[in-house]
């Protein structure tokens, strides 16, 4: 408990929240960089072993699905934008009941 409240306080995120930014991240490079592979394998390449988890955290993180990213990765990254992909991550919490 002590180890999760002082990352609470020196990141803003819980320790789950973290790591998921870190997958996340990973699988928005592997996404782009493995066309030939499905989303369900992109996300177990980076720990989630549910597909429909790694949808729900994936987007709520990109604000995207996986395939749409994709899709819109593949077009943006074809185009001559310097500023193409530049993009801030941001976790947004979910509304406990």
């Amino acid at each position: 408990d002590y180890l999760c409240a002082l990352f609470r306080q020196k990141t803003n995120y819980t320790i789950m929240q973290y790591l998921n930014i870190i997958r996340i991240g990973w699988a928005r490079i592997y996404l782009e960089q493995y066309p030939e592979k499905n989303v369900e394998e992109i996300g177990l390449m980076c720990g989630f072993r549910s597909p429909s988890y790694f949808g729900k955290i994936f987007k709520r993180v990109v604000g995207t699905t996986p395939a749409g990213y994709r899709k819109r990765s593949s077009i943006i990254f074809s185009s001559d934008d310097g500023d193409a992909g530049k993009e801030n991550y941001k976790y947004e919490k979910e509304e406990q009941s």
